[in-house]
């Protein structure tokens, strides 16, 4: 039986906090609380295979919705900053991946953010917000 801390969502979960947030925060796995200020990896159901080769070989993707419950209301500000969250957070995996600074996955490749974050479920007082990672890694059949 897999151990779940060698699962690659976990993985994911581990390189988002300690690579990109640098340990701010609690990074949760399919669950996203009530409370303002949690996160959460979801692995979304997509065709995983990129390529097939000859030899016993092959080319994945994973795609990841990273998920914020934060503070939200009429403050411009709170809300600039949820949004810069995610802009932040694009662009330090951008510098990772440029640096081969991945997940802990073997025969990782690469990744990457595949859109910006954006505001998904609007509330009284929280907000979630959304951004979808992609991952690409090889792995034999």
């Amino acid at each position: 039986m897999m151990d779940n801390k060698s699962l690659r969502v976990n993985k994911v979960k581990k390189y988002i906090c300690e690579k990109v947030l640098d340990n701010e925060c609690l990074v949760n796995v399919d669950f996203l609380s009530n409370d303002p200020d949690n996160y959460s990896v979801n692995r979304i159901p997509v065709e995983p295979i990129v390529e097939n080769w000859i030899i016993p070989m092959s080319k994945y993707k994973e795609i990841y919705n990273f998920s914020s419950r934060m503070p939200y209301g009429a403050d411009e500000d709170d809300n600039l900053s949820n949004i810069g969250f995610f802009e932040k957070l694009e662009n330090k995996i951008k510098v990772n991946n440029k640096n081969r600074i991945l997940p802990e996955i073997d025969g990782i490749e690469s990744i990457e953010c595949l859109n910006v974050g954006s505001l998904q479920v609007n509330e009284t007082q929280t907000a979630v917000f959304s951004i979808q990672i992609q991952i690409v890694y090889r792995e034999g059949r």
